[in-house]
């Protein structure tokens, strides 16, 4: 009985191979034509659904920008381009940023946007805190003393130390428990933030100018011999 069925069923495995394989030569037929634009078809893709036109839609594009003269730019130049780029930042880098830290790919260019390669455009830590904005204005007339919100700065390298403090608390132990002492004194989240992104500058600077890798041991051994009141958070 099993070899009477037995029949048939590889009759009906045979004939939806064949049926795949069919599709398939025709998809492969139908994305070489559009990949080297020759223009060449055999069947009517557009009755086959959305989907097979949104793929045949950007294969269009790839194939115009990898060898034809269709005047588009050609894949291999952004693969160039980019390979250069990255092996650039990287050197630029320098090693002073924190390898293997999240955040370090997206944020990575940041930071060297922020300090440069120039190792005497800035004195101190100072000039680097006000330039961003991390660093608030204080302002004094009498007896009247307040600190507020430092608007003059490029904002998009402040947003840059802002979101590189917030994700340090995730990794660095020292980071969260600075966090949480901000968070103890009243400050909101932002506020808290902001403190702790004023203070990786400062680390950041020394790492820069040292032209060193930054080293979280080194700095917890510091905070240890100064008895800082951040070891009662740790």
């Amino acid at each position: 009985m099993k070899a009477i069925l037995g029949i048939p069923m590889a009759f009906l495995k045979l004939f939806y191979q064949s049926i795949y394989l069919a599709l398939g030569q025709i998809w492969a037929n139908k994305a070489r034509s559009i990949l080297t634009t020759t223009g060449f078809a055999t069947e009517d893709y557009t009755l086959w659904g959305a989907f097979p036109i949104a793929c045949f839609f950007f294969l269009t594009f790839l194939g115009g920008m990898t060898g034809s003269t269709s005047g588009g730019i050609k894949i291999f130049r952004l693969q160039v381009f980019y390979s250069v780029a990255k092996v650039q930042i990287d050197r630029k880098l320098d090693g002073w940023w924190h390898p293997g830290r999240a955040g370090n790919i997206q944020l990575g260019p940041n930071r060297l946007a922020t300090f440069g390669e120039d190792r005497e455009r800035f004195d101190s830590a100072e000039q680097i805190q006000k330039m961003t904005g991390i660093a608030p204005v204080t302002k004094i007339s009498g007896k009247t003393h307040y600190v507020q919100w430092r608007w003059a700065c490029p904002r998009f390298i402040r947003q840059g130390i802002h979101e590189y403090a917030n994700q340090s608390r995730h990794w660095c132990q020292w980071a969260a428990a600075y966090y949480k002492m901000q968070i103890e004194r009243g400050k909101t989240h932002h506020k808290a933030v902001r403190a702790l992104g004023f203070k990786w500058v400062r680390i950041m600077f020394r790492c820069w100018k040292e032209r060193k890798p930054y080293d979280d041991k080194r700095y917890m051994d510091s905070l240890q011999a100064n008895n800082a009141p951040l070891l009662a958070y740790l």
